[in-house]
């Protein structure tokens, strides 16, 4: 039987700036201003993804990170868990979604 195509959806929790439109869970990005604290997220998720791995035989046909905005990770941290999921799940024709606040990134 062949697995089914699936959506993988990870969230990262921090925002710039809190805002009412949004339901998800999310925190300030200055709660976690610590680097070491970031990159333990980015070790949790990868360990959560390796714990779930028999869960997870589908084939992804998207995968989406949130929340918040993932670039509030330092770079180092999401190319890691970026990284891992490339090397471990087939998203060869999988759409591939990152949510990122530009504000960094405007002039």
């Amino acid at each position: 039987m062949t697995p089914k195509a699936s959506s993988l959806y990870i969230n990262i929790p921090f925002c710039p700036k809190l805002c009412t439109f949004c339901n998800f869970y999310k925190k300030p990005a200055d709660f976690l201003d610590d680097y070491f604290q970031k990159k333990s997220l980015a070790n949790a998720l990868i360990e959560e993804l390796k714990l779930r791995k028999n869960q997870l035989t589908f084939k992804l046909k998207s995968l989406y990170l949130g929340g918040g905005s993932p670039n509030e990770l330092p770079p180092q941290q999401l190319e890691m868990l970026l990284e891992y999921l490339h090397s471990h799940y087939d998203l060869s024709m999988a759409e591939k979604t990152i949510e990122l606040n530009p504000t960094p990134y405007v002039p």
